[in-house]
Protein backbone atom coordinates (compact mmCIF):
# COMPACT_ATOMS: atom_id res chain seq x y z
CA UNK A 1 0.00 0.00 0.00
CA UNK A 2 2.67 2.45 0.93
CA UNK A 3 4.48 2.15 -1.80
CA UNK A 4 1.45 2.67 -4.34
CA UNK A 5 0.82 5.84 -2.37
CA UNK A 6 3.92 6.80 -2.84
CA UNK A 7 3.45 6.19 -6.49
CA UNK A 8 0.41 8.86 -6.56
CA UNK A 9 2.72 11.40 -4.36
CA UNK A 10 5.70 11.58 -7.14
CA UNK A 11 3.17 12.04 -9.72
CA UNK A 12 1.45 14.96 -7.60
CA UNK A 13 5.22 16.52 -7.19
CA UNK A 14 5.34 16.53 -11.09
CA UNK A 15 8.49 18.21 -11.77
CA UNK A 16 9.13 18.88 -8.50
CA UNK A 17 11.00 15.12 -8.17
CA UNK A 18 12.75 14.19 -11.21
CA UNK A 19 15.00 10.80 -10.41
CA UNK A 20 16.96 11.48 -13.16
CA UNK A 21 18.42 14.89 -11.97
CA UNK A 22 18.90 13.87 -8.19
CA UNK A 23 21.69 15.75 -7.06
CA UNK A 24 23.10 14.11 -3.28
CA UNK A 25 23.34 16.90 -0.37
CA UNK A 26 24.41 16.77 2.65
CA UNK A 27 21.00 16.85 4.60
CA UNK A 28 19.74 13.39 2.69
CA UNK A 29 22.22 11.82 5.76
CA UNK A 30 19.42 13.32 7.99
CA UNK A 31 16.62 10.60 7.18
CA UNK A 32 19.15 7.42 7.52
CA UNK A 33 19.31 8.67 10.85
CA UNK A 34 15.83 9.43 11.44
CA UNK A 35 14.56 6.19 10.08
CA UNK A 36 17.64 4.49 11.80
CA UNK A 37 18.57 2.76 8.81
CA UNK A 38 20.85 0.20 8.55
CA UNK A 39 23.27 2.28 6.93
CA UNK A 40 22.79 4.34 9.48
CA UNK A 41 23.54 1.84 12.33
CA UNK A 42 26.10 0.73 10.23
CA UNK A 43 28.01 4.10 10.18
CA UNK A 44 28.26 4.22 13.77
CA UNK A 45 29.31 0.46 14.54
CA UNK A 46 31.93 1.42 12.07
CA UNK A 47 33.55 4.77 13.54
CA UNK A 48 33.61 2.94 17.42
CA UNK A 49 34.86 -0.87 15.53
CA UNK A 50 37.79 1.69 13.47
CA UNK A 51 38.72 3.23 17.05
CA UNK A 52 42.67 2.47 17.29
CA UNK A 53 44.32 0.70 20.53
CA UNK A 54 47.49 1.99 21.60
CA UNK A 55 49.70 -0.91 20.52
CA UNK A 56 53.45 -0.90 21.52
CA UNK A 57 52.74 2.58 23.64
CA UNK A 58 53.75 1.23 27.25
CA UNK A 59 57.44 -0.23 25.46
CA UNK A 60 57.75 3.35 24.56
CA UNK A 61 57.21 5.02 27.38
CA UNK A 62 58.87 2.71 29.43
CA UNK A 63 61.85 3.69 27.15
CA UNK A 64 61.78 7.06 27.65
CA UNK A 65 60.88 7.05 31.63
CA UNK A 66 62.00 3.30 33.32
CA UNK A 67 60.33 4.61 36.24
CA UNK A 68 56.95 5.30 34.76
CA UNK A 69 54.08 2.95 35.57
CA UNK A 70 51.70 0.95 32.79
CA UNK A 71 48.62 2.00 34.85
CA UNK A 72 47.63 5.02 32.19
CA UNK A 73 48.17 3.01 29.54
CA UNK A 74 46.55 0.05 30.77
CA UNK A 75 43.15 2.19 31.53
CA UNK A 76 43.81 3.95 28.26
CA UNK A 77 43.51 0.28 26.64
CA UNK A 78 40.65 -0.41 28.53
CA UNK A 79 38.37 2.60 27.34
CA UNK A 80 39.35 1.84 24.44
CA UNK A 81 38.51 -1.49 24.25
CA UNK A 82 35.03 -0.19 25.36
CA UNK A 83 35.15 2.56 22.55
CA UNK A 84 35.20 -0.63 19.69
CA UNK A 85 32.60 -3.09 21.61
CA UNK A 86 29.89 -0.27 21.65
CA UNK A 87 30.20 -0.95 17.80
CA UNK A 88 29.00 -4.86 17.93
CA UNK A 89 26.33 -3.75 20.28
CA UNK A 90 24.83 -1.24 18.18
CA UNK A 91 22.64 -4.47 16.65
CA UNK A 92 20.63 -5.21 19.44
CA UNK A 93 19.94 -1.51 20.53
CA UNK A 94 16.92 -1.52 17.74
CA UNK A 95 14.61 0.94 18.43
CA UNK A 96 15.96 1.80 21.94
CA UNK A 97 17.52 5.53 22.97
CA UNK A 98 21.07 5.55 22.12
CA UNK A 99 23.13 5.59 25.27
CA UNK A 100 24.48 8.65 24.67
CA UNK A 101 25.82 9.68 28.23
CA UNK A 102 27.66 6.33 28.12
CA UNK A 103 29.39 6.87 24.89
CA UNK A 104 30.30 10.36 25.73
CA UNK A 105 31.66 9.02 29.31
CA UNK A 106 33.92 6.73 27.47
CA UNK A 107 34.97 9.10 24.54
CA UNK A 108 35.96 12.17 27.26
CA UNK A 109 37.83 9.30 29.43
CA UNK A 110 39.67 8.22 26.44
CA UNK A 111 40.56 11.90 25.32
CA UNK A 112 41.68 13.08 29.00
CA UNK A 113 44.11 10.01 29.22
CA UNK A 114 45.49 11.05 26.09
CA UNK A 115 46.26 14.48 26.60
CA UNK A 116 47.71 13.13 29.69
CA UNK A 117 49.84 11.18 27.97
CA UNK A 118 51.08 13.67 25.45
CA UNK A 119 51.91 16.19 27.79
CA UNK A 120 55.17 15.29 29.46
CA UNK A 121 56.42 13.81 26.28
CA UNK A 122 56.30 17.54 24.65
CA UNK A 123 59.00 18.68 27.55
CA UNK A 124 62.16 19.56 26.78
CA UNK A 125 64.82 17.30 27.55
CA UNK A 126 67.47 18.43 29.74
CA UNK A 127 70.18 17.17 28.03
CA UNK A 128 70.84 15.83 24.18
CA UNK A 129 68.56 12.26 23.63
CA UNK A 130 70.06 9.47 22.10
CA UNK A 131 68.59 7.94 18.75
CA UNK A 132 66.59 5.03 21.23
CA UNK A 133 65.23 7.81 23.14
CA UNK A 134 64.39 9.81 20.29
CA UNK A 135 62.47 7.07 18.17
CA UNK A 136 61.14 6.22 21.41
CA UNK A 137 59.35 9.59 21.70
CA UNK A 138 58.32 10.09 18.40
CA UNK A 139 56.82 6.75 18.50
CA UNK A 140 54.50 7.61 21.14
CA UNK A 141 53.17 10.73 20.26
CA UNK A 142 52.33 9.22 16.97
CA UNK A 143 50.41 6.41 18.54
CA UNK A 144 48.54 8.97 20.64
CA UNK A 145 47.78 11.47 18.19
CA UNK A 146 45.96 9.07 16.11
CA UNK A 147 44.27 8.09 18.82
CA UNK A 148 43.40 11.62 19.28
CA UNK A 149 42.16 12.17 15.94
CA UNK A 150 40.28 9.41 15.52
CA UNK A 151 38.34 10.47 18.99
CA UNK A 152 37.82 13.97 16.91
CA UNK A 153 35.81 12.62 14.25
CA UNK A 154 33.35 11.31 16.39
CA UNK A 155 29.69 11.27 15.81
CA UNK A 156 29.02 11.79 19.27
CA UNK A 157 30.20 15.38 20.54
CA UNK A 158 30.63 15.95 24.00
CA UNK A 159 28.49 19.24 24.03
CA UNK A 160 25.03 19.16 23.62
CA UNK A 161 23.22 19.25 20.35
CA UNK A 162 26.49 19.04 18.90
CA UNK A 163 26.32 15.69 17.03
CA UNK A 164 26.63 14.88 13.75
CA UNK A 165 23.50 15.76 11.51
CA UNK A 166 22.59 11.96 11.62
CA UNK A 167 22.74 11.57 15.25
CA UNK A 168 20.50 14.45 16.04
CA UNK A 169 17.82 13.23 13.61
CA UNK A 170 17.56 10.17 15.60
CA UNK A 171 17.55 11.45 18.89
CA UNK A 172 14.67 13.87 18.02
CA UNK A 173 12.90 11.65 15.79
CA UNK A 174 11.38 14.54 14.04
CA UNK A 175 12.99 17.08 11.60
CA UNK A 176 11.26 20.28 10.58
CA UNK A 177 13.10 21.34 6.84
CA UNK A 178 13.02 25.00 5.93
CA UNK A 179 13.68 26.31 2.47
CA UNK A 180 13.24 28.86 -0.14
CA UNK A 181 10.76 27.63 -3.30
CA UNK A 182 13.02 25.43 -5.77
CA UNK A 183 15.70 24.83 -3.06
CA UNK A 184 15.16 20.88 -3.11
CA UNK A 185 12.94 20.73 -0.42
CA UNK A 186 10.47 18.07 -1.70
CA UNK A 187 13.37 16.30 -3.83
CA UNK A 188 14.82 15.98 -0.81
CA UNK A 189 11.84 14.29 0.66
CA UNK A 190 10.28 12.22 -2.00
CA UNK A 191 14.37 11.09 -2.34
CA UNK A 192 14.04 9.71 1.32
CA UNK A 193 11.05 8.17 0.90
CA UNK A 194 12.27 6.07 -2.69
CA UNK A 195 14.90 5.05 -0.70
CA UNK A 196 13.74 3.95 2.28
CA UNK A 197 11.06 1.96 0.39
CA UNK A 198 13.65 0.58 -1.93
CA UNK A 199 15.56 -0.70 1.29
CA UNK A 200 11.87 -2.50 2.45
CA UNK A 201 11.92 0.44 5.36
CA UNK A 202 7.91 1.41 5.69
CA UNK A 203 7.60 5.40 4.74
CA UNK A 204 4.76 7.45 3.73
CA UNK A 205 5.20 10.56 1.72
CA UNK A 206 2.08 13.26 2.17
CA UNK A 207 2.45 16.81 0.16
CA UNK A 208 0.68 20.28 1.92
CA UNK A 209 -1.70 20.08 -0.97
CA UNK A 210 -4.01 17.31 0.23
CA UNK A 211 -4.83 18.86 3.85
CA UNK A 212 -7.84 20.94 3.02
CA UNK A 213 -9.29 22.32 6.30
CA UNK A 214 -10.53 19.38 8.02
CA UNK A 215 -9.17 17.08 11.11
CA UNK A 216 -5.69 16.32 10.22
CA UNK A 217 -6.28 12.81 10.97
CA UNK A 218 -9.00 12.43 9.13
CA UNK A 219 -7.18 13.52 6.27
CA UNK A 220 -4.86 11.12 6.87
CA UNK A 221 -6.70 8.34 7.09
CA UNK A 222 -8.28 9.53 3.75
CA UNK A 223 -5.34 9.35 1.92
CA UNK A 224 -4.28 5.67 3.60
CA UNK A 225 -7.95 4.40 2.01
CA UNK A 226 -8.32 3.81 5.72
CA UNK A 227 -10.97 6.34 6.83
CA UNK A 228 -13.10 3.50 8.99
CA UNK A 229 -10.02 2.89 11.12
CA UNK A 230 -9.35 4.45 14.59
CA UNK A 231 -6.07 6.70 14.06
CA UNK A 232 -4.66 5.00 17.00
CA UNK A 233 -4.92 1.65 15.22
CA UNK A 234 -3.40 2.72 11.93
CA UNK A 235 -0.21 4.45 14.18
CA UNK A 236 -0.35 1.08 15.28
CA UNK A 237 0.20 -0.84 12.42
CA UNK A 238 2.93 1.69 11.11
CA UNK A 239 4.38 1.06 14.43
CA UNK A 240 3.95 -2.48 13.70
CA UNK A 241 5.76 -1.92 10.51
CA UNK A 242 8.65 -0.35 11.51
CA UNK A 243 9.18 -3.01 14.08
CA UNK A 244 9.34 -5.61 11.39
CA UNK A 245 11.95 -4.11 9.28
CA UNK A 246 14.07 -3.30 12.81
CA UNK A 247 13.91 0.45 11.40
CA UNK A 248 11.57 3.66 12.35
CA UNK A 249 8.22 3.66 9.47
CA UNK A 250 9.10 7.40 8.24
CA UNK A 251 5.96 9.75 8.15
CA UNK A 252 7.13 13.16 5.90
CA UNK A 253 4.66 15.96 5.16
CA UNK A 254 6.23 18.37 2.47
CA UNK A 255 4.95 22.03 2.13
CA UNK A 256 2.69 22.26 4.24
CA UNK A 257 2.30 25.98 3.06
CA UNK A 258 0.34 24.30 0.56
CA UNK A 259 -2.49 23.49 1.97
CA UNK A 260 -6.02 24.82 1.43
CA UNK A 261 -6.76 25.83 4.90
CA UNK A 262 -3.47 26.77 6.39
CA UNK A 263 -5.03 27.25 10.22
CA UNK A 264 -4.68 23.43 9.92
CA UNK A 265 -0.93 23.38 11.22
CA UNK A 266 -0.62 25.86 14.35
CA UNK A 267 -4.31 24.12 15.38
CA UNK A 268 -2.95 20.96 15.01
CA UNK A 269 0.10 19.47 14.40
CA UNK A 270 1.53 19.63 17.48
CA UNK A 271 -0.62 17.45 18.81
CA UNK A 272 -0.36 14.97 15.36
CA UNK A 273 3.23 15.35 15.73
CA UNK A 274 3.00 14.04 19.61
CA UNK A 275 0.96 11.46 19.07
CA UNK A 276 3.12 9.80 16.41
CA UNK A 277 5.93 9.98 18.47
CA UNK A 278 4.21 8.17 21.38
CA UNK A 279 5.13 4.91 19.40
CA UNK A 280 8.81 3.85 19.39
CA UNK A 281 8.52 2.72 15.75
CA UNK A 282 7.56 5.86 14.17
CA UNK A 283 9.16 9.34 13.37
CA UNK A 284 8.32 12.36 11.52
CA UNK A 285 9.41 15.30 9.22
CA UNK A 286 7.77 17.92 7.76
CA UNK A 287 8.47 20.78 4.71
CA UNK A 288 7.54 24.49 4.46
CA UNK A 289 9.29 28.06 2.86
CA UNK A 290 10.70 30.39 5.78
CA UNK A 291 8.13 32.60 5.26
CA UNK A 292 5.78 30.51 6.87
CA UNK A 293 7.73 28.81 9.42
CA UNK A 294 6.80 30.67 12.65
CA UNK A 295 3.22 30.38 11.95
CA UNK A 296 2.82 27.13 10.62
CA UNK A 297 4.90 25.42 13.21
CA UNK A 298 4.32 25.43 16.64
CA UNK A 299 7.28 26.28 18.91
CA UNK A 300 7.26 23.05 20.72
CA UNK A 301 8.16 21.59 17.48
CA UNK A 302 10.66 23.49 16.01
CA UNK A 303 12.67 23.38 20.30
CA UNK A 304 12.39 19.61 20.02
CA UNK A 305 12.86 18.34 16.11
CA UNK A 306 16.29 18.59 14.40
CA UNK A 307 15.80 21.92 11.84
CA UNK A 308 17.26 21.74 8.63
CA UNK A 309 17.80 24.61 5.63
CA UNK A 310 17.45 24.00 2.30
CA UNK A 311 19.75 25.93 0.17
CA UNK A 312 19.97 24.08 -3.00
CA UNK A 313 23.34 23.43 -4.94
CA UNK A 314 26.31 24.66 -2.44
CA UNK A 315 29.22 22.63 -2.19
CA UNK A 316 31.59 21.93 -5.38
CA UNK A 317 30.70 18.57 -5.15
CA UNK A 318 27.34 19.18 -5.22
CA UNK A 319 28.20 22.02 -7.64
CA UNK A 320 30.05 18.55 -10.22
CA UNK A 321 27.19 16.73 -9.55
CA UNK A 322 24.36 19.09 -10.98
CA UNK A 323 27.10 19.66 -13.95
CA UNK A 324 26.34 16.15 -15.34
CA UNK A 325 23.04 15.67 -14.29
CA UNK A 326 21.07 19.21 -15.98
CA UNK A 327 24.18 20.15 -18.48
CA UNK A 328 25.72 16.95 -19.94
CA UNK A 329 22.57 14.49 -19.58
CA UNK A 330 21.39 17.21 -21.76
CA UNK A 331 23.84 17.89 -23.92
CA UNK A 332 24.59 21.07 -22.89
CA UNK A 333 28.05 22.85 -22.39
CA UNK A 334 29.28 23.65 -18.68
CA UNK A 335 29.27 26.59 -17.99
CA UNK A 336 32.82 28.52 -17.19
CA UNK A 337 34.08 29.15 -13.67
CA UNK A 338 33.13 30.89 -11.90
CA UNK A 339 29.69 28.20 -11.57
CA UNK A 340 26.96 30.56 -13.04
CA UNK A 341 25.12 33.06 -10.98
CA UNK A 342 23.72 32.94 -7.67
CA UNK A 343 20.00 31.96 -8.77
CA UNK A 344 21.66 28.58 -10.14
CA UNK A 345 21.87 26.92 -6.88
CA UNK A 346 18.19 27.00 -7.12
CA UNK A 347 17.89 23.87 -8.18
CA UNK A 348 13.81 24.69 -10.01
CA UNK A 349 15.97 27.37 -11.32
CA UNK A 350 18.65 25.78 -13.03
CA UNK A 351 16.42 22.97 -14.29
CA UNK A 352 14.06 25.21 -16.21
CA UNK A 353 16.81 26.86 -17.71
CA UNK A 354 17.96 24.00 -19.02
CA UNK A 355 14.82 23.03 -20.30
CA UNK A 356 14.78 26.82 -21.78
CA UNK A 357 17.73 25.69 -23.52
CA UNK A 358 16.85 22.68 -25.17
CA UNK A 359 13.68 24.48 -26.12
CA UNK A 360 15.38 26.96 -28.22
CA UNK A 361 17.61 24.38 -29.72
CA UNK A 362 20.97 26.02 -27.31
CA UNK A 363 24.13 23.68 -26.71
CA UNK A 364 25.09 26.58 -24.20
CA UNK A 365 24.14 29.54 -22.26
CA UNK A 366 23.75 32.97 -23.99
CA UNK A 367 26.92 34.96 -23.34
CA UNK A 368 25.88 38.07 -21.01
CA UNK A 369 22.98 35.96 -19.70
CA UNK A 370 22.93 36.97 -15.88
CA UNK A 371 20.74 37.32 -13.13
CA UNK A 372 17.20 36.35 -12.37
CA UNK A 373 15.32 38.76 -14.48
CA UNK A 374 17.33 38.10 -17.39
CA UNK A 375 16.92 34.26 -16.92
CA UNK A 376 13.35 34.51 -16.41
CA UNK A 377 12.71 36.32 -19.18
CA UNK A 378 14.63 33.63 -21.21
CA UNK A 379 12.68 31.14 -19.77
CA UNK A 380 9.35 32.43 -20.69
CA UNK A 381 10.45 33.02 -24.36
CA UNK A 382 11.37 29.49 -24.54
CA UNK A 383 7.49 28.43 -23.12
CA UNK A 384 6.26 30.62 -25.70
CA UNK A 385 8.42 28.79 -28.26
CA UNK A 386 7.33 25.58 -27.31
CA UNK A 387 3.96 26.85 -27.52
CA UNK A 388 3.89 28.51 -31.13
CA UNK A 389 5.19 24.57 -32.06
CA UNK A 390 3.00 22.87 -30.16
CA UNK A 391 -0.29 24.73 -31.49
CA UNK A 392 0.83 26.18 -35.10
CA UNK A 393 -2.26 26.97 -35.89
CA UNK A 394 -2.89 29.42 -32.81
CA UNK A 395 -1.35 32.68 -34.07
CA UNK A 396 0.60 33.20 -30.66
CA UNK A 397 0.40 37.37 -29.81
CA UNK A 398 4.37 38.45 -29.56
CA UNK A 399 5.12 38.33 -25.90
CA UNK A 400 1.92 36.97 -24.65
CA UNK A 401 3.39 34.43 -21.75
CA UNK A 402 5.41 37.86 -20.36
CA UNK A 403 2.39 39.79 -20.87
CA UNK A 404 0.07 36.99 -18.47
CA UNK A 405 3.49 36.77 -15.98
CA UNK A 406 3.67 40.52 -15.52
CA UNK A 407 0.07 41.42 -15.41
CA UNK A 408 -0.70 38.16 -12.58
CA UNK A 409 2.34 39.89 -10.49
CA UNK A 410 0.82 43.30 -10.63
CA UNK A 411 -2.44 42.47 -10.04
CA UNK A 412 -1.08 40.74 -6.97
CA UNK A 413 0.50 43.51 -5.76
CA UNK A 414 -2.05 45.81 -6.21
CA UNK A 415 -4.08 43.83 -4.18
CA UNK A 416 -1.71 43.29 -1.54
CA UNK A 417 -2.70 40.07 -2.01
CA UNK A 418 -0.51 36.57 -2.16
CA UNK A 419 -2.99 35.25 -4.89
CA UNK A 420 -5.44 35.84 -8.01
CA UNK A 421 -8.90 34.67 -8.26
CA UNK A 422 -9.01 31.76 -11.36
CA UNK A 423 -11.29 34.04 -13.15
CA UNK A 424 -9.29 36.53 -13.12
CA UNK A 425 -6.38 34.66 -13.90
CA UNK A 426 -8.23 33.61 -16.87
CA UNK A 427 -9.41 36.78 -18.52
CA UNK A 428 -5.85 37.94 -18.27
CA UNK A 429 -4.95 34.98 -20.34
CA UNK A 430 -7.79 35.69 -22.95
CA UNK A 431 -6.80 39.35 -23.02
CA UNK A 432 -2.68 38.44 -23.54
CA UNK A 433 -3.37 35.28 -25.97
CA UNK A 434 -6.07 37.68 -27.71
CA UNK A 435 -9.00 35.13 -26.80
CA UNK A 436 -8.84 32.41 -28.69
CA UNK A 437 -8.13 29.01 -26.47
CA UNK A 438 -5.61 26.98 -27.86
CA UNK A 439 -8.03 23.52 -28.21
CA UNK A 440 -11.45 23.33 -27.50
CA UNK A 441 -10.69 21.56 -24.28
CA UNK A 442 -7.55 23.23 -23.62
CA UNK A 443 -7.08 26.54 -22.29
CA UNK A 444 -3.91 29.32 -21.93
CA UNK A 445 -3.97 29.35 -18.12
CA UNK A 446 -3.82 25.57 -17.66
CA UNK A 447 -1.08 25.01 -20.61
CA UNK A 448 0.76 27.75 -18.79
CA UNK A 449 0.26 25.36 -15.86
CA UNK A 450 1.45 22.54 -16.69
CA UNK A 451 4.99 24.67 -18.27
CA UNK A 452 5.39 25.84 -15.00
CA UNK A 453 4.98 29.25 -15.20
CA UNK A 454 2.20 29.03 -12.42
CA UNK A 455 2.28 26.13 -10.22
CA UNK A 456 -1.00 25.40 -8.87
CA UNK A 457 -2.03 23.63 -5.57
CA UNK A 458 -5.47 22.83 -6.99
CA UNK A 459 -5.85 20.23 -10.00
CA UNK A 460 -8.06 20.48 -13.55
CA UNK A 461 -11.30 18.63 -13.10
CA UNK A 462 -12.85 16.89 -16.16
CA UNK A 463 -14.79 20.37 -17.39
CA UNK A 464 -11.11 21.96 -17.26
CA UNK A 465 -12.56 24.45 -15.52
CA UNK A 466 -9.31 26.20 -13.75
CA UNK A 467 -8.44 25.50 -10.96
CA UNK A 468 -11.36 23.42 -9.65
CA UNK A 469 -10.23 22.52 -6.17
CA UNK A 470 -10.37 19.38 -5.01
CA UNK A 471 -12.89 20.62 -2.57
CA UNK A 472 -15.96 21.83 -4.18
CA UNK A 473 -16.33 24.31 -1.28
CA UNK A 474 -13.08 25.71 -1.53
CA UNK A 475 -12.06 29.19 -3.67
CA UNK A 476 -10.02 28.44 -6.56
CA UNK A 477 -6.91 30.44 -6.56
CA UNK A 478 -3.27 31.02 -8.13
CA UNK A 479 -0.60 31.84 -5.13
CA UNK A 480 1.87 34.17 -5.48
CA UNK A 481 4.99 32.06 -4.92
CA UNK A 482 3.18 29.72 -7.52
CA UNK A 483 4.80 32.50 -10.53
CA UNK A 484 8.30 30.45 -10.83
Amino acid sequence: MVCLKFTVAKADLGERFQPGDHVVTGLSQAFHGLSRSIDYKQFLADWFRRTPRAIDLGRQLRVIDPQSADLSVAALNETLSTLQAHGDTLASIASKPLPISQWQKNIKAASDTVLKLLEPLYQKSAGEEEETLKYSRRRAQQVLHEIDAHLDTTPIHLVQGEHDLRVRADLSRSIVVVGEAGSGKSHLFADAIEKALADGRPALLLLGQYFHGKDLRRVFLDWLDLANHPFETVLQALNAAGEATRTRCMILIDALNEATDLKVWPDELAGFVSEVLNYEWLCIGVSCRPEYEQYLIHEGIRQTATLLTCRGIRSPEEQEQAAVQYFEKRGIVRPAVPWLAPEFANFLFLKVSCDSLRELGLSEFPRGLHGAHQVLRFYLESVASKLRRRFPEADLPAGAVLTVVKSVAMTMARNRSGYVEATVAKDICQSAFAGAAPTSNRSWLSLLCDEGVFRKEHVLGPSDTPFTCRQKSTASRINASRIT
